[in-house]
């Protein structure tokens, strides 16, 4: 828009410029605290085109430069970001500015002679930098449906193939699409706008019938209808949920239950969640599936509750719910077996252990202590046994593509190996619960009998993955938590 309107080149370039500092400082600031939301919208990776922008700008009507330097350390620097620009929780953030600001200095090198240019000018170079947009459009569908598809692949080979196909219909597409269009006379831009806006149109109503019939779920077998419904049945409601301005939990995310009715009102309870946030004292955390950000708000939040105990400010009882085994050992199971957690002794905490689970144990134990003098009544609830290859999404797409027909073995978890699993999350929850502290509320007979935990008790997919239960699998549960809402005793 702002290119389409008439301004004054002096006032154009002022414009651009704000933009450009405006995308690339909110692109840094969001990558901390939403780093999908940085990655994938586009106001956030505005900047980085914008840069070609401002050099074309700044080049027009100027010579070629009288040094190599640019061309020189626009490839080290383009280098550089292949090398050293890893993928996870800080990117894109301010570590795209390395390729970035390589790629504008080889550009604005391009004119000089020298070897930088001379190869980047060479026939293959420019071979594939003239499809790469194309190549950039097609290899998201052909990733993204062969994963689907095939769901996993089976090596470097068939990666291998699957790329070289997007490659393939890189080309064809660049030849017979995009260079006829960019070429023809007789596609005026009329025509090419209302191209775009027909077609646009066709998707828009396509994707608009599959959202209305959600997916038409009804095309597939019942068995395999039980693991979709269960990836349906993951429904997360915040809009009970505000950051209370004073009292006890000021400045803590919290989210009322029970009657319907404004969060704010008196309600029977008020949960304080964090994404695996151990909730106890005197530790921090670092995830390699949450930011930095996240980990941090998990230490603030924590904190601020000891605080608010020692003013003897929150509520009478308090109930305790965690992954237990993952804060334990230090890594998920099965199909989650890749995710980390590490627990570290904060600044002032009284701790001695120096291995996760042990680190763990002391923290529970200690804070346990500290929540008794504050609480007339402590319950925990028993983490629900981890199914290690159980995901509602994974099982539900392999049975439609017929790649499993039964999935019970893969649902269910032998006893022993569950219970071998949570012992050491478990161990410091049993002393405190022959201690007396705390009321231990078991999850497991809902899904455990006396030889295997099952995350179909029923026939019924009550898990979301591996370790989170459906809202339905909540539900199974409520009559657990009747003590922590009423005071009586289970």
């Amino acid at each position: 828009l702002i290119l389409a309107l008439k301004f004054s080149q002096s006032l154009l370039r002022a414009a651009l410029w704000v933009l450009f500092g405006a995308s690339l400082v909110a692109c840094i600031w969001l990558t901390s605290s939403n780093q999908s939301a940085a990655f994938y919208l586009f106001p956030f990776r505005a900047w980085e085109l914008l840069a070609g922008v401002l050099l074309a700008i700044w080049a027009e009507g100027r010579s070629g430069p009288k040094s190599a330097w640019p061309s020189w350390v626009g490839l080290a620097l383009m280098l550089a970001g292949i090398i050293w620009v890893q993928p996870g929780a800080g990117f894109p953030g301010w570590q795209v500015a390395v390729p970035v600001l390589g790629a504008v200095l080889a550009l604005a090198g391009g004119r000089h002679g020298n070897p930088v240019n001379w190869a980047l000018s060479s026939p293959i170079p420019v071979f594939f930098g003239r499809i790469s947009y194309s190549f950039y459009l097609w290899h998201w569908p052909v990733l993204t449906l062969s994963m689907y598809w095939r769901g996993q692949y089976a090596g470097f080979w068939e990666a291998s193939a699957w790329l070289a196909l997007a490659f393939g219909l890189s080309v064809i597409s660049w030849r017979f699409v995009e260079q006829p269009v960019r070429m023809s006379a007789r596609i005026t831009s009329p025509l090419l706008l209302a191209g775009w806006a027909a077609g646009s149109l066709v998707l828009i109503a396509a994707g608009g019938v599959v959202y209305l019939k959600d997916g038409a779920p009804d095309r597939f077998a019942p068995k395999v209808r039980t693991h979709i419904d269960a990836s349906a049945d993951f429904l997360q409601d915040w809009s009970r949920c505000w950051v209370p301005q004073e009292g006890a939990l000021a400045g803590i995310r919290s989210c009322a239950i029970g009657p319907e009715g404004a969060p704010e009102a008196a309600a029977p309870a008020v949960i304080v969640w964090n994404a695996g946030c151990p909730p106890f004292f005197g530790v921090s955390k670092v995830e390699n599936t949450t930011n930095a950000a996240e980990d941090a708000t998990c230490t603030q939040t924590n904190a601020r509750l000891r605080a608010a105990l020692d003013a003897g400010t929150l509520p009478d009882r308090l109930l305790l719910v965690g992954r237990w085994s993952y804060y334990a050992e230090g890594t998920g199971i099965g199909l989650d077996a890749s995710n980390t957690i590490t627990l570290t002794a904060t600044e002032g905490a009284a701790l001695t252990a120096s291995t996760q689970s042990g680190i763990y144990a002391e923290a529970f134990g200690e804070s346990l202590e500290a929540l008794a003098d504050g609480f007339s009544a402590i319950h925990v609830l028993r983490q629900p046994p981890e199914i290690p290859d159980y995901g509602s999404r994974v099982i539900a797409r392999e049975m439609a593509h017929g790649r499993l027909r039964d999935a019970s073995a893969r649902a269910s978890q032998d006893l022993a190996h569950a219970q071998e699993r949570a012992a050491r999350g478990e161990a410091p929850l049993r002393r405190a619960e022959a201690s007396g502290l705390i009321t231990y509320l078991d999850s497991w007979p809902y899904f455990c009998d006396e030889n295997l935990c099952s995350a179909m008790p029923e026939g019924q997919a009550l898990y979301f993955d591996n370790n989170h239960m459906t809202n339905s699998g909540g539900i199974r549960l409520r009559s657990l938590f009747a003590p922590v809402l009423t005071g009586d005793a289970p």
